[in-house]
């Protein structure tokens, strides 16, 4: 029995000893294997093969540019325009236009107000022995209208406004007069009594209108350098 014991311990360790062999063996083969290879793996990277594609630079050749830049000034011709001299009169009035005038005349520190060429319109009628006339809110309304488009374009209208006001929208039921009349002016600053006596009364058309005894009523607009002057007879 005890030789039975003997042989199966020592069969044990036998077979221990061939199984550790046999793993060590198959352990070792293995080990080369995997150091071939990773030498194989590491010599393609540090000694890589033609298969990376190469890209061949081709040199830009140097091109000449040539720059001239012309610095020197060219001469220019500059005409003046002398602006001719006026020749006309003092006082004067030029008609220019169907019911436009021009006149050669001083200017004055300031515009007259309506009122003031109210006032001296009424003297110079008095001299001339015609009627006074009276002061209308309708007219003066107006005329401050016209006078303000004058300067808006400085310049009259040759009563282009006016005519179409009276003929096309029904301008003499709104201001109320059967009759309608009217002296402009736009130019320099002139006090009110130049305005009557040295403007309108040097042009015979205007001074016929502002000294006409069919007119009863007035009214006075001023703007600027501009002045509006509408008449009315035959108040409705």
């Amino acid at each position: 029995m005890k030789n039975i014991i003997r042989l199966t311990g020592y069969f044990v360790i036998v077979l221990f000893i061939t199984i550790l062999i046999t793993a060590l063996f198959f352990f070792a083969i293995n080990f080369f294997q995997f150091s071939d290879l990773a030498e194989n793996n590491f010599n393609k990277i540090i000694n890589p093969t033609n298969n990376i594609p190469t890209t061949s630079i081709n040199k830009l050749q140097p091109t000449n540019i040539s720059l001239e830049l012309d610095i020197s000034p060219k001469p220019k011709t500059v005409k003046k325009t002398v602006p001719k001299e006026n020749t006309d009169p003092w006082g004067v009035a030029k008609k220019i236009g169907d019911h436009t005038y021009t006149i050669k005349l001083g200017h004055d520190n300031a515009m007259g107000s309506p009122n003031e060429i109210y006032e001296a319109l009424n003297n110079y009628r008095n001299q001339m022995n015609k009627g006074y006339l009276s002061w209308d809110e309708k007219l003066a309304q107006y005329a401050q209208k016209r006078a303000d488009y004058f300067k808006s374009i400085n310049s009259t209208d040759e009563h282009a406004e006016l005519n179409d006001y009276l003929d096309n929208r029904n301008g003499f039921v709104e201001l109320s007069f059967n009759k309608v009349g009217e002296n402009s002016y736009y130019g320099t600053p002139l006090y009110g009594v130049h305005v009557i006596e040295w403007l309108f009364a040097s042009s015979s058309e205007h001074n016929s209108n502002q000294l006409d005894n069919s007119w009863s009523h007035v009214g006075i607009g001023s703007n600027g350098f501009s002045v509006d002057i509408i008449f009315g007879g035959g108040k409705m």
